[in-house]
């Protein structure tokens, strides 16, 4: 039988966290109806010195492309011009 992660997920401890930065203490992945998330939480401390969680659940993201890639895929052929300078005749110009 085949292991079903649906509806369940996975923090793992943000080693890149420093003390006063925004990451997230904690990141990880949640699936949620069988699509995979993003998970990030934050630890804080309510109004009374207890320590709570705080968890934001965002789309999860492809990975990075080269950017050499992605710039071919949105690069547009440059189209060539069919006229040419004007050119000057202006006397009063010494040069």
């Amino acid at each position: 039988m085949a292991y079903d992660n649906t509806d369940s997920g996975v923090l793992f401890k943000n080693e890149k966290k420093m003390r006063d930065d925004n990451r997230p203490n904690y990141t990880g992945k949640i699936n949620v109806g069988g699509v995979e998330k993003r998970l990030a939480a934050w630890v804080k401390t309510d109004r009374n010195g207890k320590p709570f969680m705080s968890l934001k659940v965002t789309d999860d993201r492809p990975q990075r492309q080269d950017s050499s890639e992605a710039y071919r895929e949105t690069a547009q052929p440059v189209k060539p011009q069919d006229h040419q300078a004007p050119l000057d005749d202006d006397p009063g110009i010494p040069f």
